[in-house]
């Protein structure tokens, strides 16, 4: 679970001296947690299996964008695929609004669970809906597959670099670590100096982004 590589680093510019592979590793875990912790997703496939909450009604919330969904069961019996719709979609981009919901039936009278006007829902309960399938706020890669959003990829990055000094190290040393300046595909750029105030982390070329990509909750219909 890491949003970027100990290569991906060293193609950046560090070195071994500036900090091991191992040191790296832990950095770039710490970092990957830090992102999950702020922004209240998780960016790259996970195979899980969710037990959630009935809602009572048609929708029910993911706390993450369905890739795809294998099974669904609801107080342990499986449902039919044809029994509710998998919103993941990347357009319109269904990943801010991740959730499956019960289709519609056209036969009467309505199976279990309908509302009354041939819209079954989650009934309610504790756990009693079980979700099997892979999970993640991704994007294509391209080849058919998915991978890290390239600006959380990039974030990550920025991160291990802001730690990298140990904790050993003074404050001046630290501010020192962070990047001012960076050689991307042929092009250079510098970046603004760190603030103090802000955003999470006080430098705009994390916090933007972080910004962007933080959950928004949406109503159950």
């Amino acid at each position: 679970m890491a949003y970027c590589t100990v290569q991906d680093l060293r193609e950046e510019g560090i070195t071994a001296e500036q900090a091991s592979d191992s040191r790296l590793s832990i950095l770039i875990e710490l970092a990957t947690q830090y992102i999950d912790l702020i922004t209240g997703w998780w960016f790259e496939p996970r195979q899980l299996t969710l037990l959630l909450d009935g809602t009572g009604k048609p929708v029910l919330p993911l706390p993450a964008p369905p890739i795809s969904v294998s099974a669904v069961y609801i107080n342990g019996i499986l449902l039919s695929p044809d029994d509710y719709v998998v919103y993941n979609r990347l357009v319109p981009d269904d990943r801010w609004n991740p959730r499956i919901e019960r289709r519609r039936y056209a036969v009467f009278p309505p199976p279990p669970w309908a509302d009354g006007i041939m819209h079954p829902i989650w009934p309610k309960g504790t756990q009693n809906i079980r979700v099997d399938g892979t999970f993640g706020f991704v994007e294509p890669d391209g080849a058919g597959g998915w991978r890290t959003p390239l600006l959380i990829k990039d974030v990550c990055k920025r991160l291990v670099v802001r730690d990298l000094p140990s904790l050993g190290q003074d404050a001046e040393a630290r501010k020192r670590s962070y990047i001012v300046s960076e050689s991307t595909e042929g092009h250079s750029y510098n970046l603004s100096k760190l603030v103090t105030e802000g955003g999470p982390t006080g430098d705009p070329a994390i916090d933007e982004v972080l910004r962007q990509f933080t959950r928004v909750t949406w109503a159950v219909a």
